[in-house]
């Protein structure tokens, strides 16, 4: 045998026994995966003795029973959707405490920064208003006359 026609065989057998690997496992779990597939009975067999409108009725048969089993299984499906999506609505709307607390939080600290606005506006104001300041010697004048008044 020539070498080439060795290392093709070689080669070849190696692609086969990958292949076969790969393939094992599904061999043996086909039987789980044929449990999800319809089983659906005819009422006739298909037998070659019909005739050929026996037979088209009997597919017809089939082929609606297929689609009920497969419609069946999409609206399970769905069923199964909406309630994952009503349960995480609601793991969402029990959030709503977070959130109000977040809000209360923000309602605070605009009142705060409005408070410290309003402070500062007030002192700027008064900065820029012009004080009276009494004299001194008015000032002292004035109570003594005030106390002796009082007597």
């Amino acid at each position: 045998m020539p070498r080439i026609y060795q290392q093709y065989l070689r080669s070849h057998l190696a692609q086969r026994r990958w292949a076969l690997s790969a393939i094992a496992p599904l061999m043996f779990c086909s039987g789980l995966l044929a449990q999800d597939k319809p089983v659906i009975k005819l009422k006739a067999p298909l037998n070659s003795e019909q005739t050929l409108e026996a037979k088209a009725d009997a597919a017809r048969d089939i082929s609606y029973k297929t689609e009920q089993v497969q419609l069946k299984k999409a609206r399970q499906g769905d069923q199964a959707l909406q309630l994952k999506a009503h349960k995480i609505l609601k793991q969402q709307q029990g959030n709503d405490w977070q959130a109000e607390q977040q809000h209360k939080a923000e309602q605070a600290f605009r009142a705060r920064t409005s408070r410290e606005q309003g402070y500062l506006e007030a002192a700027q104001q008064a900065a820029t208003q012009e004080k009276k300041i009494t004299a001194p010697q008015e000032a002292v004048e004035e109570k003594p006359a005030q106390l002796k008044q009082q007597d």
